[in-house]
């Protein structure tokens, strides 16, 4: 029985599953043979924290504000709270 359930191995997939494992069980579901096959795996990209329009840098704001909570980490001390 696993805690939590990651469908895609792609960057954000295994992202998401390295993180949610550090607080429970995690099963990373995968349909093709190896990890990051598709536009990961073809990416040359870089993740830039200040892009896109307003309503993706919101979210990106709301992910950090999560994430520094279930990491325990008090928001004074998050640059993006």
């Amino acid at each position: 029985m696993y805690e939590y359930a990651v469908i895609g191995a792609g960057i954000a997939g295994a992202s998401l599953a390295f993180e949610l494992a550090q607080d429970g069980t995690v099963i990373l579901i995968e349909a093709e043979a190896r990890p990051g096959y598709h536009s990961t795996g073809r990416s040359a990209a870089l993740f830039t924290p200040n892009y896109g329009n307003a309503v993706m840098r919101a979210a990106r704001r709301s992910f950090s504000i999560l994430q520094a909570a279930s990491l325990n980490i008090p928001c004074s001390h998050h640059a993006d709270c």
